[in-house]
């Protein structure tokens, strides 16, 4: 089981490379972590810290969701 699981949604991925920028820098300070992209809501983990990260559009405003978005 991860300490914190990133969970990402983006339109044109930048939310994704910020997920594994973040795991990459979480992993290094001694947390285990996994970073999922787009995941069903029953593929999520019961416990540990989940970490929400999602583009914006306008003023903050989430973007349309495709397929791949939460």
């Amino acid at each position: 089981m991860a300490d914190i699981t990133l969970i990402s949604g983006s339109t044109l991925g930048g939310a994704e490379y910020v997920a594994e920028h973040l795991a990459e820098k979480l992993e290094d300070a001694g947390f285990s972590t996994e970073t999922l992209h787009g995941p069903l809501l029953e593929d999520l983990p019961i416990d540990g810290i989940w970490l929400l990260i999602t583009s914006t559009h306008g003023a903050g405003d989430l973007p349309g969701q495709p397929s791949s978005f939460i």
